[in-house]
């Protein structure tokens, strides 16, 4: 089993809003509690609510297929990087493709 996953994803900046709730970034749980006791929720429709529903998706499949309900499959959290232009995009495909040789 690997130990990671790999992707590009895009993201239309024409049409993409920016969002009302402020700091979009992972965090360790959704919903969790704040240090002031009140709940924070995952933004919808942000890069981590993307991951948290994929994720969420595969380790349901993950387990089903495996029979072990509840078991993790995935590690917390993830990275992220801007891929800004062509040329970064043709490098990050590049690493992408050769990293499981690699390993």
């Amino acid at each position: 089993m690997p130990d990671h996953f790999q992707g590009i994803i895009g993201i239309d900046s024409d049409t993409h809003q920016p969002t009302k709730y402020g700091r979009v970034g992972a965090h360790r749980c959704a919903p969790c509690p704040s240090n002031n006791g009140q709940w924070i929720f995952r933004p919808p429709r942000t890069l981590g609510s993307l991951i948290a529903q994929f994720k969420a998706t595969t380790t349901r499949r993950i387990n089903e297929l495996r029979r072990m309900p509840g078991a993790e499959v995935w590690q917390r959290g993830y990275h992220d990087r801007i891929v800004r232009n062509e040329v970064e995009l043709d490098k990050t495909r590049a690493y992408i493709c050769n990293n499981p040789k690699n390993a």
